[in-house]
């Protein structure tokens, strides 16, 4: 359970050189008072919209005739402070220090606003009380007659500057085409991926989360906010880190935050209606069908959306992403779903109620080949398969969160959510072990031929198993979860309270049917089996989780907490599997249909498989307690600490039944320790006399070490035979797995000269890892599976990532990614009749993956080049490896423009290569050509679109993956080469103007 002394020591040296680390704070404020007892912290707002204003100055008077100015600040976007975006402080001095009273005088003064005075009385203070905070001062503005000077307003055309430890970008710098959408404008920032699922990266840094105007939208769906904002509706987008819902609920930094990108709508779209429909129909019978509606307001939001399709396709043409010619994973699926999403946020910050609900129906048709080749000392061999599919899936899901501050010192948080899927899926499958290449016999439908009577003599005998099976699942599952925090603060300290609960409800019903052939064509037929299986599987999951955590504030940068938790849950599987052929009338000339039932009484004693149906019931508590230490700064944050240090005690205790074989109860107890920790330093340099960052440097360096255990079920030695070409025994000897992982990032970013960069490395031990050891009988083609723990895997990656523009106009822009990653994978394989057992098999690779792109921008005409390529390197100490060297690329050109009469053209050639592999057809060229031609109508609000994709018919639907164990090849079926016709309409509804 322990850690190792190495890791030990690294681990408490990285901590003392974290703490070591100075922090160095932004001057805002200058007055007569140096020493800050007490802080009194607060809001200025409109009056009419309550939006947060900035510059404003805050000024703390003596209420005395004179009415002498103690303090002066000035409120600032880039300041944070009591986990609020632009406060104002003043500082309450010690009754024993000069000036020190029991009422000041506030004056707040801002340009076109009404200057505003507030008397405050001092009330008594804690000893501990180091924050004092004051409802938001609302500031009302001048009537436009008696608005004070002019001021001119520039646009800018910097794509991007630093606000403290925010990054922003300015949307209207960026040339974008007409009708564009917000994932065009994302593609553009500098420094910033955006990955074909909708994952968003910037400098190399995973965002969690895309806000709309600070708020989640479709939360965990990027893809609803990049096809469905208009670019011109965005006024900015900013990078930052986020308060979580801890920090939110406290006002204070719990070290919960999460890495965001937030898209800000200019001021004149934050009241009204805007929304678009897209219909499409094409040939190959293609078809789309979408449409999005949304109603906002400063405060409030509701959207719609729908969409039908049986395209599986989110690209758009001309644009650059990280698809590939085998998107068609899953096969061809046709989609139908539809959606809300809901925000009402009270002006005074009392509540808050958002969440999002969907309904969906997928239909999946899918086709999949496999042709493996498997390495041996003794002789590699041969496997071939096929798999055909039709599933059906309808889902019902819905989330939502509450926050209610019913008192100042109190606040609430609950996220009920619910999930309910259903599933149907007929499938058929059939598989084939060669003793050699069975392409040297058969060239075409090997396994379509593979059960034939008159099968070639000259391949059965080197047929070592043929396999197939007509398989039919029905079933459904429930989840339903439910989340509260509670947060209390202590009365005049900046102490808190906080209780947490979580409660967790899985429910899941699946029957599965199965008509299975095994054959061993070259033995003597006794182990030739035919089955008609019915198995059920119910399982449920009940989970309680309650956490009680004090937090105590030192000072006004570091906290500790100490925190307790109880955690309860329940689990319960209690299925069966049943041989149906054992009955009369259901062997292998029946003619019962798939899915079907006897009606014989009794039926499920006669038939039930005792050796291998399995069901246990688990009780596992665990108790938790843990000490985690945060260190901020108010002051613009230079450099933060998040150290987390919890030790789990567990107790489990499992029942464990096999009918025919054993009936016994388990129970086992074990400590887990998983601390994590996170340290960051941020260098900045500001533009002379202003708090705009021109330039900036961060450091991360975070880690954790985490421990688990095994399955309890791998702890039954027993033999588990279902699949006789895949038989698998347990292991009562295993030991807890540790994991160590590590990284350091580095980010750079130079405003005016539109650089950014990005460096990580990252490495990751495993101690003790699980691994299914397996020994391999040449003579019937199949496995004995055997979990084992094994030493010495390890992972180790770095890279980096830069843009920076070209040319002094900025107009063309070089970006690019670097990385290597070199993987250090240990498993164990042995061979039947070997006398030392299962091996080691130790095989190093290394991938090293570089990208580039190009873009120049010149008005509306945007024209890109990029080329991405990923080199594999295996080797391994084995003497019957052969070393593997392969490599896959890419390169191509991409183009979209504004044409005269309101025509857009834009279109992209990707040629995709593969060289160094050893089979046949698996070095290819692919040419994938995509192009759309649109013209807009009325005021750009209807568009008529024409997409055509894989122009040239080249798309591959081949697949080739070789690792240390073998080479497999998959093809998969994909949509063909299609044309599509899109009617495209967009509105925006503003109110009307007074």
């Amino acid at each position: 359970m322990l850690m190792n002394k190495y890791t030990l020591r690294h681990f408490l040296l990285s901590l003392v050189l974290s703490l070591l680390v100075l922090p160095a704070c932004a001057q805002f404020g200058e007055g007569l008072i140096k020493t800050k007892t007490h802080l009194l912290i607060g809001l200025a707002r409109d009056n009419v919209t309550h939006e947060t204003l900035y510059d404003v100055k805050v000024e703390m008077l003596a209420a005395d005739a004179d009415s002498t100015v103690l303090y002066t600040f000035v409120t600032n976007s880039s300041f944070w402070m009591s986990n609020m975006q632009g406060p104002w402080f003043v500082p309450i001095p010690h009754h024993n220090e000069p000036y020190a009273a029991s009422k000041y005088i506030l004056r707040f003064t801002k340009e076109g606003y009404q200057t505003k005075y507030l008397s405050y009385t001092v009330p008594r203070m804690g000893r501990n009380e180091r924050e004092l905070n004051i409802d938001p001062v609302n500031l009302t503005r001048l009537p436009k007659e008696q608005e004070l000077g002019e001021a001119t307003v520039k646009a800018t055309r910097v794509k991007f500057y630093a606000k403290g430890d925010t990054i922003v970008y300015n949307a209207d710098a960026f040339q974008l085409n007409e009708g564009s959408m917000l994932d065009a404008l994302i593609r553009q920032m500098p420094g910033v991926e955006l990955k074909s699922d909708g994952r968003i990266y910037v400098n190399g840094k995973y965002v969690e989360s895309l806000l709309l105007n600070g708020e989640d939208f479709f939360k965990g769906n990027n893809q609803m906010m990049l096809d469905n904002l208009p670019t011109y509706m965005v006024h900015n987008i900013k990078v930052y880190n986020k308060a979580g819902i801890d920090s939110e609920l406290s006002g204070k930094n719990k070290g919960d935050q999460a890495f965001v990108m937030d898209v800000k709508l200019k001021k004149q779209y934050n009241i009204g209606w805007m929304g678009n429909v897209d219909v499409a129909g094409g040939t190959e019978d293609r078809y789309m069908a979408r449409f999005f509606a949304m109603r906002y307001t400063d405060h409030s939001r509701l959207s719609f959306y729908g969409s039908l399709n049986n395209v599986n396709e989110t690209r758009k043409p001309g644009e650059d992403t990280d698809w590939s010619p085998q998107i068609g994973d899953d096969g061809i699926t046709t989609t139908r779903q539809g959606g809300m999403d809901y925000l009402i946020n009270d002006r005074n910050k009392r509540f808050k109620l958002n969440g999002s609900a969907l309904v969906r129906h997928d239909d999946d048709v899918a086709d999949v080949r496999t042709n493996t080749t498997n390495f041996f000392s003794s002789g590699d061999t041969y496997y071939r398969s096929r798999n055909t599919s039709r599933l059906h899936s309808f889902w019902v899901e819905t989330d939502h969160e509450f926050q209610l501050k019913p008192w100042k010192k109190a606040s609430l948080y609950l996220n009920p959510s619910f999930y309910y899927m259903r599933q149907r899926k007929h499938s058929g499958f059939v598989s084939g072990s060669f003793a050699s290449n069975p392409d040297n016999y058969m060239t075409d439908g090997v396994l379509d031929s593979l059960f034939r009577p008159d099968l070639s003599t000259a391949l059965l005998a080197q047929t070592l198993n043929r396999y197939r099976n007509q398989g039919y699942i029905t079933g459904d599952r429930l989840d339903a979860k439910l989340f509260a925090n509670v947060y209390v603060s202590i009365p005049h300290t900046n102490d808190d309270l906080t209780i947490k609960y979580s409660g967790k409800f899985h429910d899941e019903d699946y029957q599965h049917f199965n008509l299975k052939q095994y054959d061993y064509p070259n033995s003597d037929g006794t182990s030739n089996s035919w089955r008609n299986e019915y198995q059920t599987k119910p399982s449920r999951q009940v989970d309680n989780y309650a956490q009680l955590a004090y937090n105590h504030s030192i000072g006004s940068t570091w906290s500790v907490a100490v925190a307790y938790s109880y955690n309860n849950t329940y689990e319960r599987n209690n299925g069966g599997i049943y041989r149906l052929d054992r009955l009369e009338g259901w062997g292998e000339e029946s003619n019962n249909p798939l899915g079907m039932l006897p009606s014989v009484t009794d039926w499920q004693r006669q038939t039930l498989d005792g050796i291998n149906t399995t069901r246990t019931t688990l009780h596992h508590d665990a108790h938790t307690a843990g000490i985690y230490i945060n260190k901020y700064n108010d002051f613009d944050s230079w450099w933060t600490l998040n150290l987390s240090l919890p030790v789990k005690f567990n107790h489990q205790q499992m029942n464990y039944l096999r009918p025919a074989l054993i009936d016994t109860a388990m129970t086992r107890r074990f400590v887990t320790f998983f601390p994590s920790w996170k340290v960051e330093r941020n260098w900045y340099t500001f533009d002379k006399g202003t708090s705009n960052v021109i330039k900036w440097h961060t450091l991360t360096f975070d880690g954790s070490v985490t421990s688990s255990i095994q399955d309890f079920n791998y702890a039954v030695t027993l033999p588990y035979d279902r699949d006789p070409l895949a038989i698998t025994y347990g292991n009562d000897h295993l030991k807890m797995t540790w994991k160590y992982n590590a990284e350091l990032l580095y980010s750079f970013g130079h405003q005016r000269k539109e650089r950014t960069a990005g460096l990580f490395v990252n490495y990751t031990l495993w101690q003790n890892k699980l691994a299914m050891g397996y020994t391999y009988n040449r003579s019937t083609g199949g496995y004995i599976y055997t979990p084992d723990n094994v030493n010495g895997n390890y992972q180790l990656r770095g890279g980096g990532n830069f843009s920076f523009a070209l040319d002094k106009r900025h107009r063309l822009t070089l970006s690019g990614n670097t990385e290597a990653n070199y993987l250090h994978n240990v498993d164990l394989i042995g061979i039947d009749g070997m006398t030392n057992g299962n091996l080691r098999s130790t095989v190093g690779t290394l991938y090293l993956t570089q990208g580039l792109n190009l873009a120049y921008n010149f008005g509306k005409v945007k024209l890109g080049a990029k080329a991405n390529g990923t080199w594999t390197h295996a080797t391994s100490e084995r003497t019957d490896f052969t070393d593997i060297s392969a490599a896959d690329f890419n390169y191509g050109l991409t183009f979209k423009a504004d044409l005269p009469a309101a025509f857009t053209f834009s279109t992209d050639f990707t040629v995709y290569s593969r060289r160094g592999y050893e089979g046949h057809g698996m070095n290819t060229n692919d040419l994938v050509w995509n192009a759309r031609l649109a013209k807009r109508f009325l005021a750009n609000r209807l568009t008529l679109a024409v997409d055509g994709f894989d122009i040239l018919h080249q798309l591959s639907n081949i697949r080739q993956v070789v690792n240390g164990q073998g080479r497999t090849e998959t093809i998969r079926n994909v949509i063909p080469r299609y044309a599509m016709l899109h009617i495209i309409y967009r509105f925006n509804v503003l109110p009307k103007k007074k």
